[in-house]
């Protein structure tokens, strides 16, 4: 068996309960690093924390059970932090406590039952008073073949009233309790009727809507390649001639495709405004200017790019990238194991 089989199914399990009081905060901000910096709340207090995480390697997802009582504090995004350019959707299932999360412009409201589809390009910001979920990582291109259209700006919600919301609630919840019994060579199974199971939860089940979304794998297939595309020329002129040629839409068509975003000018604005989120806020990003960020991503202009930044994401960049480094100065103690072993390698191997 490789040494990457073997680490299939293997958990990592971190319980600031275990710890000193004054060092808990410490290590679960640490821990939750790669995708989240944390932020005590007023009214904090770092003896009353009690936080756990078991996180489970199944090959190409993540999959966490999450709980923190007895706290207040706040979650951002921390884009770019793991890696240049991170492509992971976080679908979430609430299993206790109730608040609000942004993901890009979007407000979720989430109480337990609700189930959250977010992309992990897009800032990200809760607070939580006390919760508890089920959390799956995935790399957006291993759901974005199942979904029947591109994750939309703010991602997705599906309140615990909804009946394919209670479905993969329910399958979510069967396959966390039978992980320990589950063998490696049936984990593929498992994995793919996972995602079918959240793509089609996400299916909009309306007839009309439906009808309008249902289409061949080859249509399917040509969408995405025009939204990767996209993505992966982010800083070059957009030629809508050029972009129907190769893609095989009309003008009207493409126009229409781009409409829940505002045009397709907006969507590459809005993917524009994320991956300079990523990098202000990436160690990666830190010997570039803001100047040189915004021309990388297309704007040529940096007081243009300041003010439609902060008409987006509520601070300038320059505010942004302090706050950033602030947060990267929080260290561990090396004294201190580190909470959630391997949970960091598993990241960056998605």
């Amino acid at each position: 068996m490789s040494h990457e089989l073997t680490r299939i199914l293997e958990s990592s399990r971190l319980d600031t309960r275990l710890l000193p009081a004054a060092e808990r905060f410490t290590l679960w901000h640490a821990s939750m690093a790669p995708l989240f910096a944390l932020y005590p709340a007023s009214d904090w207090r770092s003896d009353r924390l009690a936080a756990s995480a078991t996180v489970v390697h199944l090959g190409e997802l993540l999959l966490a059970e999450v709980s923190v009582s007895a706290s207040a504090c706040a979650w951002e995004g921390r884009q770019g932090a793991v890696r240049a350019t991170p492509e992971l959707l976080m679908l979430q299932l609430q299993t206790a406590g109730e608040g609000i999360a942004i993901s890009g412009q979007r407000e979720h409201h989430i109480q337990p039952g609700t189930i959250t589809l977010v992309d992990l390009t897009e800032p990200y910001l809760s607070e939580d008073r006390g919760f508890a979920c089920l959390c799956l990582l995935i790399p957006r291109i291993t759901l974005a073949a199942r979904l029947r259209a591109p994750l939309p700006p703010g991602g997705l919600s599906l309140p615990p009233d909804r009946p394919l919301g209670q479905i993969l609630a329910a399958h979510l919840q069967t396959l966390w309790k039978t992980l320990p019994s589950l063998s490696p060579h049936e984990l593929p199974i498992v994995t793919v009727g996972l995602l079918a199971a959240i793509a089609n939860a996400f299916t909009p089940v309306d007839p009309v809507a439906l009808g309008a979304s249902a289409m061949a794998d080859a249509s399917r297939t040509r969408m995405l390649a025009l939204f990767h595309h996209l993505d992966r020329h982010l800083q070059t002129p957009l030629e809508i001639e050029q972009l129907c040629k190769r893609f095989g839409y009309s003008r009207s068509a493409l126009y229409r495709l781009f409409k829940p975003y505002g045009g397709i000018a907006s969507y590459r604005r809005q993917r524009a405004l994320a991956g300079s989120f990523r990098e202000l806020r990436s160690p990666l990003g830190v010997n570039r200017s803001i100047a040189e960020i915004a021309l990388r991503w297309g704007f040529s202009d940096q007081s243009h790019f300041s003010r439609v930044f902060r008409e987006r994401y509520g601070l300038s960049p320059s505010q942004l990238r302090e706050r950033a480094q602030h947060s990267n100065q929080i260290h561990r103690p090396s004294n201190l194991p580190l909470g959630l072993p391997h949970y960091h390698e598993w990241l960056e191997r998605l």
